[in-house]
């Protein structure tokens, strides 16, 4: 079974099978449980991205019953999982996701948004619908949302399985082109003058923190871009690999921390402060693990811990603050090649 950060919620409509929570794996046909609506084609796309050990929860929206509806029942069932995947779009705005899931943060469940936003309309031209979709983030703060317009029909489900996909570290963002090009994205996209979707395009899209495709002149296959979280300009989590490795850290540290409580082993000498410091590192300790097969690493999730990776407050007889900090490993996203012409003759 995937852990938790690679296990996804998915809420859209459904004509069938709705209303209650239902799991998923790579025997599931989305269409049978759900019927036609937008929940089965999304699960669809994420199923074929995501590799052979994919599993998830998904909740079928209709009437009255919506995603707000949807995501209070996978609570109640104790669903946990990393990301809620709303799958019908415009139902939801940056704030009410952004709400939503800091209202799980609050409860001690870290998990972020990924929804979904209408693709190009009917008789529309592509300078009208960046100028219109661009609005939809336009001064928004919601590090924890990130929109997936639906120019292809089922980019939110592609994307969703790209990052579920057990062969790939959640630490990784799903521009990583080793991860291979994306399967069965939908119909390219033309607009009302017969002009086809182009990079122009999605880099204006990308620009305004929207997650789109991408390709590559010259490469084969088709692939993804960032995945753009709505922070703030400046802020820790404007790409969602660092999002997700913070939030990985926190569940593991929480239950730590639960279990210290009132245990009289952890106090503020300095023995015992030491001791504090290397158990609430072991999570950072695990997440860094690299191997190197045949010569090629393959890096932890993050960078081994140092010293000074927590810290200790203690702020009354028996309050303590813990301060933890996370290192990502980087990875080139801009490339640049310069090629120089040595015409100096050989001896």
């Amino acid at each position: 079974m995937p852990s938790i950060e690679q296990y996804f919620l998915f809420v859209g409509t459904a004509f069938r099978g709705g209303k209650k929570v239902q799991r998923l794996d790579q025997s599931t046909d989305p269409a049978e449980m759900f019927g036609s609506g937008t929940l089965a084609g999304q699960l669809t796309a994420a199923q074929r991205n995501a590799g052979q050990n994919w599993m998830a929860a998904a909740v079928g929206t209709s009437g009255d019953f919506d995603w707000r509806a949807a995501l209070d029942l996978a609570m109640q069932e104790d669903i946990r999982a990393e990301a809620v995947v709303i799958c019908t779009p415009d139902v939801a705005t940056p704030d009410e996701l952004q709400t939503a899931m800091i209202d799980l943060r609050n409860q001690g469940r870290f998990a972020f948004a990924m929804a979904a936003v209408r693709g190009l309309e009917s008789g529309e031209v592509w300078a009208d619908y960046v100028s219109t979709i661009n609005a939809v983030t336009d001064g928004v703060a919601a590090q924890r949302v990130a929109m997936v317009p639906q120019l292809f029909g089922n980019n939110l489900g592609v994307l969703a399985g790209r990052l579920a996909n057990e062969s790939v570290s959640f630490a990784d963002s799903p521009m990583r082109v080793a991860t291979g090009p994306l399967i069965a994205l939908g119909t390219p996209p033309i607009d009302a003058d017969g002009q086809p979707l182009t990079m122009a395009v999605l880099a204006a899209l990308d620009a305004s923190r929207l997650s789109v495709p991408q390709w590559y002149a010259d490469y084969d296959g088709m692939y993804w871009g960032d995945l753009n979280m709505l922070d703030a300009a400046g802020g820790d989590f404007q790409a969602g690999e660092h999002l997700r490795i913070v939030d990985a850290v926190c569940r593991r540290v929480r239950i730590l921390a639960i279990k210290m409580i009132a245990n009289r082993a952890f106090n503020r000498s300095g023995a015992s402060q030491a001791y504090t410091k290397r158990y609430l590192s072991g999570p950072m300790r695990e997440m860094s693990r690299s191997i190197e097969i045949g010569g090629v690493p393959f890096p932890g999730a993050i960078k081994p811990p140092g010293e000074d990776a927590v810290e200790l407050l203690w702020t009354g007889a028996s309050t303590l603050d813990i301060y933890i900090t996370v290192r990502p490993i980087s990875s080139p996203k801009a490339i640049r090649v310069a090629v120089g012409l040595d015409l100096s003759i050989e001896e």
